[in-house]
């Protein structure tokens, strides 16, 4: 079903994103397709060896520094511009052809390098509220699939298909 075709699944900071994105990768390559986990924040390395003891490959993505404060959203910024054109050279490179963010601030520069090459591009939530940075990636999104009915739908701007979480 999935032969020849390659996602990249941005995983960014907690179990929350990731279990149910490496659950999401490994049913991907049991249907033909190829699967790389772009992984972000404190807890990446140990999930990257997670992720290679189940087959699925990984790379480690710098953390972005948390945007609080208006200081923090400026230093957000600045760091976020940099990350996306690094992210623009690793997608390049590995030749995606869609991409699937599971939530989190962290998988915002991967998504944007994924606009701006034209990937495109699923999101995830596992909330019934959805997030920050989810609410603002759905403009870019092709769908968000959520876990539960989400209680904030009306901040949504792409079509929202609600399947449960990942397991």
């Amino acid at each position: 079903m999935h032969e020849n075709k390659k996602l990249i699944i941005c995983c960014g900071g907690t179990g929350g994103h990731f279990y149910p994105g490496l659950s999401v990768a490994e049913e991907f390559q049991k249907q033909g397709g190829s699967v790389i986990l772009f992984l972000t924040g404190k807890h990446s390395q140990n999930q990257s060896e997670i992720a290679k003891k189940v087959g699925v490959n990984s790379i480690i993505l710098p953390t972005l520094p948390l945007p609080l404060g208006i200081a923090g959203k400026m230093k957000f910024l600045s760091v976020c511009l940099f990350h996306i054109l690094k992210n623009i050279k690793q997608l390049k490179y590995e030749k995606a052809n869609y991409m699937l963010c599971m939530g989190s601030f962290n998988t915002v520069p991967s998504a944007l390098a994924a606009r701006f090459l034209k990937i495109p591009l699923f999101l995830h939530d596992g909330n019934s509220f959805i997030g920050k940075a989810n609410k603002l990636l759905s403009k870019f999104s092709v769908e968000m699939g959520v876990a539960f009915p989400p209680a904030n739908e009306k901040s949504i701007r792409c079509p929202v298909r609600i399947l449960g979480m990942p397991l």
